[in-house]
Formats: structure tokens, C-alpha cells, sequence
């Protein structure tokens, strides 16, 4: 009986192979090179990365060390697999793979995908780095939720402390989480992420066109839910995260004369992964309802 089931389902266009021609999920219409199409890839094909313009050649080469580790060695495709390559540039083809070694993997665009960055609002999250590895969960998550701009941020409470030489390895580590995220969420554009930035140097980002929020346990403050409305959020939102222990008083205060408002995340008090993926979910769900 589980055979025949089994049998059923893989004979029927659900169960077909990812971008088989009657499977109807994947680039199925007839490849025209550079041809930009809406049509999305199926959910289940493999997805890559490579820093490559799409619009200049019907071939790729990927040479990323740990693209080509991860399509060989951990999917494991061979002559003829399909897959997808997208380069963070709202730009993503689907390929078929004709040659793989350790060092390369070499691809034919069968269809590109072309997703404009015209969206109403930018979303910017500046966030305390916190304890151990949890600035890499708010990574994740922040480009799940769709933040633009990721930026590290040191505040006067920040306890992590990184000399110069272990700060660019943790630059690298920041962006290889990045990316991972963007692959997995199916994301067109790759957030830009910032190198550990100072507390002082953001709050010059606030301009006339920024709605800025720090959400912080210092009175008054206003309800999140207050302030975000459509008819008054600027084309550019910031998002300031604080450490643990919160910002200072003073801190506070020179984001509020720099045109930060103070807001509420609610009666309970929030750990800083917490809060940052409060507010972007609740920024998100205003934007898009």
C-alpha cells in the first residue's frame, strides 16, 4: 500500500523533480537568455550564491570555496542538476550544471529572474552586540524579517570587547550568517551589512527622511504601536536595539536631539535579541498589511 502511494505521488507534477518540464513549479516556459522573468523557482531546488552579473554572459563559473564545497560535497549534483544562483543583486538564474570539481562548479543560465529594489520603505537595524553568540541569531533573523541594513553597534554598555585583528574575523563570520539567511529565505537583495560601528556615528544616519526609533526603559516614551503608522513613516526607518542593561540616560538622550523617538515594546522587559525581532516583525507586518 506505501508503495503504491509512493508510486502515485512521484508520478504525479507535485512529485516531479524540481524544474522538470511538467512539473510546473520551476523556470518551465521556453529558456530565452536575459529575458528577465517574474516567475519564482521552485521552493525545493538548490539554491547558491555567487558574486556575478547575470545580463553579460549564458554561462556562470563559481568560485566561492564554500559554494562549490556545499553543491558538491553536501548536495551533491551532478552533469545536467539543476539549481539556482542569485548574486544579492536582485538578480537569480536558474542553471544547469555542466562540470563540478573541488575547485569550480561551471553552470548554462537557462532563465534569470529580476526583482527591482523599489520598495516603499528601507529598514535599518542597529543593534547592540550582545553576549556570546546571540548577535548571530539577530543576524538570521533580521535578514528573515527583511532588514536592508544591519549594523553593529557599540554602545557605552556593550560588554563585548574585539581587538582590531578578531574584529575583521568577526566581520567575516557576520556576513558569511548573512548570506546563509538570504539563501534560505529565498531573498533577492543581500542586506548590507555594516563593520561594528560606534553609538555617536550612527545617530548621524538620522536625517529628514528617517522615522527613528530606540526603545529603551527611560520615560516618556511612546507605544510602538503609535508610531507606526503609513501615513507618518519617512521612506528610511532606524532601529535602535540597546545592550543588555539598556542604553544610558545620556544616550537616550542624544538620540532623541538627534530626532530618535523613545518608544515601549510593552510592560515586560525584553532581552536584546528580543526586542530586535519585535520590532522588526511589527515594522514588517505594518508595511506589508
Amino acid at each position: 500500500m506505501m508503495l503504491r502511494y509512493f508510486k502515485t505521488w512521484a508520478d504525479s507534477s507535485v512529485g516531479r523533480a524540481p524544474g522538470s518540464q511538467s512539473g510546473g513549479r520551476g523556470f518551465d516556459s521556453p529558456s530565452v537568455h536575459h529575458v528577465y522573468s517574474s516567475e519564482k523557482p521552485s521552493e525545493y531546488m538548490h539554491r547558491s550564491y555567487a558574486d556575478i552579473s547575470f545580463a553579460t554572459t549564458d554561462d556562470i563559473a563559481i568560485h566561492e570555496k564554500d559554494e562549490v564545497h556545499h553543491l558538491k560535497d553536501v548536495m551533491r549534483l551532478k552533469k545536467g542538476d539543476r539549481f539556482c544562483v542569485f548574486n544579492g543583486r536582485g538578480e537569480e538564474a536558474e542553471c544547469e550544471l555542466d562540470s563540478i570539481s573541488s575547485q569550480m562548479v561551471s553552470a548554462r543560465i537557462l532563465d534569470v529572474r529580476r526583482e527591482p529594489h523599489t520598495n516603499r520603505f528601507s529598514i535599518a537595524l542597529a543593534c547592540a552586540i550582545p553576549k556570546k553568540t546571540k548577535f548571530e541569531w539577530i543576524l538570521e533573523k533580521a535578514t528573515e524579517l527583511g532588514a536592508d541594513e544591519i549594523i553593529p553597534l557599540k554602545t557605552e554598555r556593550t560588554e563585548v570587547k574585539l581587538l582590531p585583528d578578531r574584529s575583521a574575523k568577526k566581520d567575516q563570520r557576520f556576513q558569511s550568517i548573512v548570506l546563509s539567511a538570504a539563501k534560505q529565505s529565498r531573498r533577492l537583495w543581500m542586506p548590507r551589512l555594516h563593520p561594528i560601528t560606534e553609538f555617536r556615528d550612527v545617530l548621524t544616519l538620522i536625517d529628514p527622511e528617517t522615522s527613528a526609533f530606540i526603545p529603551c526603559l527611560v520615560d516618556p516614551r511612546q507605544p510602538i504601536s503609535a508610531c507606526l503608522n503609513l501615513n507618518i513613516l519617512r521612506p528610511k526607518i532606524l532601529v535602535l536595539i540597546g545592550p543588555e542593561g539598556d542604553f544610558t540616560p545620556a544616550e537616550v538622550q542624544a538620540a532623541m536631539e538627534a530626532g530618535a523617538i523613545p518608544i515601549s515594546l510593552g510592560k515586560t522587559v525584553l532581552r536584546v535579541e528580543t526586542a530586535a525581532i519585535s520590532v522588526l516583525s511589527a515594522i514588517q507586518l505594518t508595511i506589508n498589511a
